[in-house]
């Protein structure tokens, strides 16, 4: 579909040529004579290009091209003149025309012009639906979980997206350590902006520092033109560093002055770029023991850890498991066509299992379903042997203290919410139990 396009102009010959070859190539056109008319016209009826003669304003038409990109920033000017110059047509540039074109106008200039325009409009709303989609997609209402762990991290996430505080997430592999990273940008104010994930691990680390912070033309061999860095690509939006227990130790305190000084350095230059951005951070390791490891600065740690969100394992909230069934059988469903239905006796197997792979496993084993044809009723033969033979039944050694953590919050679980159940159920008296919500679970207290 073509373009609405305002032609303002006070020549008459010109007016007639504009109007006559856009509406002889089938383009929406509009001549306008005076200025006070553009303006109200562009705030009733906001036109996607105008045509803009310098002629057109009695004062001068700088000031007015200004005007039009402060209050209508989408809407596209390009300037036509009888008196061209260089410095005059680099000062229109600057203040944000398309284009700037001599008198007498060449169609073939002006439409070469408008298809442009049009191309750069439609990719802009397609970039636009994509950010909607991706947006929709990642929300944390797309986060499933119904367990007191789950429900607490869904709060954070709401809380921390609104912000730009950054972030550190710990959890095994497969919890979704992403998906929250992408629920935290995804769902706060600036879901607009980039997010950028690098996954520290596989990155090697001869190229780590010159994809994270750009580099210069002549940095090293290979480097045949300046390079933007992913810090840099992320402006104004997120940035998701997956693993970065494993980045390089010397790494780690050049990571602390971009953090610190909120600017980057290029490989190969001596500039510093600003840079806005927020980091979130993650690892399927222990962060203090890789402190205490020397894998991991502790200052930068502190750094990255402003607000921290610890997922859990699967094993530990099984009552997320049928949601989490459900959810992944709606998905396969729409993709490989056709239904599955888990009867009790496979949910029960189900429930049983350790998962050591998390929620990722657990997917990939609906999916499994899928892809191998199953469909109707599955039985308990339809499911791998794996999850037949690792039944989770060994007991796990734990810290007494997150032992204490465990049976309470099961006891709460057994007992719906009732907090002097829960006592009788665990044996102790209610002003016992409510201490140990208090340290253990503040937000019931």
């Amino acid at each position: 579909m073509n373009l609405k396009v305002l032609i303002a102009s006070r020549e008459e010959k010109t007016r007639n040529f504009l109007l006559h070859s856009l509406k002889n190539e089938g383009w929406q056109a509009e001549n306008i004579q005076e200025e006070k008319k553009l303006r109200d016209y562009l705030q009733k009826d906001k036109g996607e290009v105008v045509i803009l003669d310098t002629d057109f304003s009695p004062q001068e038409s700088m000031p007015l091209l200004a005007w039009i990109k402060m209050n209508h920033p989408q809407t596209e000017v390009i300037i036509i003149t009888r008196n061209a110059s260089t410095p005059r047509a680099l000062e229109a540039l600057r203040r944000g025309a398309y284009d700037y074109l001599p008198k007498p106008l060449q169609w073939e200039e002006v439409l070469f012009n408008l298809m442009k325009i049009m191309d750069h409009k439609a990719l802009m709303e397609e970039n636009i639906s994509l950010r909607r989609e991706l947006k929709k997609k990642y929300s944390v209402r797309n986060l499933v979980g119904q367990s007191p762990q789950m429900l607490r991290i869904f709060h954070l996430i709401d809380i921390v997206s609104r912000n730009i505080s950054n972030v550190f997430i710990v959890g095994e592999s497969g919890t979704g350590k992403e998906l929250v990273a992408k629920a935290i940008h995804y769902s706060g104010p600036f879901a607009e902006k980039p997010f950028i994930a690098v996954d520290c691990a596989s990155m090697p680390s001869t190229l780590i520092e010159s994809q994270l912070f750009g580099y210069v033309k002549g940095a090293f061999t290979g480097a045949v033109s300046d390079r933007e860095g992913f810090f840099k690509a992320a402006e104004g939006g997120s940035i998701f560093l997956d693993q970065i227990t494993d980045l390089d130790i010397n790494l780690q305190a050049k990571l602390l002055r971009v953090l610190q000084e909120r600017e980057v350095t290029p490989v190969g230059s001596t500039r510093a770029i600003p840079i806005n951005f927020r980091l979130i951070s993650a690892t399927s390791r222990d962060p203090i023991q890789c402190i205490e490891e020397g894998t991991l600065r502790d200052d930068l740690f502190y750094r990255l850890n402003v607000v921290n969100i610890t997922l859990p394992p699967l094993k530990e909230r099984k009552e997320d498991i049928p949601l989490l069934v459900n959810h992944f059988i709606e998905i396969y469903s729409q993709i490989y066509g056709g239904r599955i239905e888990i009867t009790p006796e496979v949910m029960e197997l189900l429930m049983q299992y350790s998962w050591p792979g998390n929620v990722r496993e657990l997917e990939n084993v609906i999916e499994g379903l899928f892809a191998l044809g199953k469909r109707g009723v599955i039985k308990k033969e339809d499911i791998p042997p794996l999850l037949k033979e690792r039944t989770y039944t060994e007991i796990e050694l734990l810290p007494w203290e997150e032992m204490e953590r465990r049976l309470i919050q099961k006891a709460l679980e057994k007992s719906e919410g009732v907090k002097s159940k829960a006592a009788e159920i665990l044996g102790i008296d209610r002003k016992r139990l409510y201490r140990k919500i208090k340290k253990f679970f503040p937000e019931l207290a």
